[in-house]
């Protein structure tokens, strides 16, 4: 059992969205907010801080999927890993279900 976390940001005039979903056992939850950012790479870095400060119901091992590859690069975190449709392993479906999230 373990966690699959995907954040996805949309940079908008004045702010940045972003989405996060978390994937466990087949079943997910997901959250909303906006960041006084304006860049994608700031917004996704602060969410992937932010989120590695929640408290989860269990202890089991988390993986936190982004498009932004400076963020993964940047923050050098065995558990950020890059998710895309480019990268080696395409995108993982809780990344794909956040970008999903931010444009229904």
């Amino acid at each position: 059992m373990s966690y699959a976390i995907g954040i996805a940001a949309f940079c908008a005039a004045d702010h940045t969205e972003i989405a996060v979903v978390i994937q466990r056992d087949g079943r997910s939850t997901s959250r909303l907010w906006r960041s006084a950012h304006l860049d994608a790479h700031n917004a996704v870095a602060e969410a992937v801080a932010r989120v590695q400060t929640w408290r989860f119901s269990t202890d089991a091992p988390r993986t936190i999927y982004v498009r932004q590859q400076s963020v993964v690069t940047m923050l050098r975190d065995p558990l950020v890993q890059w998710s895309s449709a480019r990268a080696p392993d395409g995108e993982h479906p809780a990344l794909r279900a956040a970008v999903d999230l931010l444009f229904r």
